[in-house]
């Protein structure tokens, strides 16, 4: 397991941090409510299909103050018995979902995400017929693989940190 994540709250509530201080300092609704009319998006639009890249083209990058403030755990099923248990319980077993193809067919409706969440991001590989395939996603087949792991994973790290 590799997780890179920011232990920020990017939000003013709490105790201020570097992040919360960075949105403080660079949001603004009505500059951003005005870039988005300005590009043709407006509450209707269909957010799933739009350039995510675009919408916040005019924003300053938070990527500084996350760089500065990431952390990343790396953690071998070797060394997390718990995890190498999990793993193991899904060896062999199928994704369980159908393979639906955006604009082909009747597209599945797609669940938006909370607003003001954290977004993860699973990425798996994995071997079949002989091959080496990558399944990433936002949740479905790609999150019910994971969770497993990662509860064995968050468990041996703790584990680890009250050790150390």
């Amino acid at each position: 397991v590799r997780r890179a994540y920011v232990p920020l709250n990017a939000a003013s509530y709490g105790k201020p941090n570097p992040l919360s201080d960075w949105t403080r300092s660079n949001f603004g609704a009505q500059s951003l409510a005005r870039h988005l009319r300005a590009i043709g998006l407006t509450p209707k639009s269909s957010w799933w299909s739009v350039d995510q890249s675009a919408i916040f083209a005019m924003a300053a990058s938070p990527k500084a103050v996350l760089t500065e403030n990431v952390r990343i755990m790396r953690l071998d099923s070797r060394e997390c018995p718990q995890m190498e248990a999990a793993i193991k319980a899904l060896e062999g077993k199928r994704l369980g979902t159908a393979i639906d193809f955006a604009t082909v067919g009747k597209d599945a409706q797609l669940r938006h995400p909370n607003p003001h969440a954290e977004t993860t991001i699973y990425s798996m590989y994995l071997r079949g017929d002989g091959n080496l395939y990558t399944i990433e996603g936002l949740g479905g087949p790609s999150e019910r693989l994971a969770t497993p792991i990662l509860n064995a994973a968050d468990k041996c790290e703790r584990v680890r940190k009250n050790a150390g």
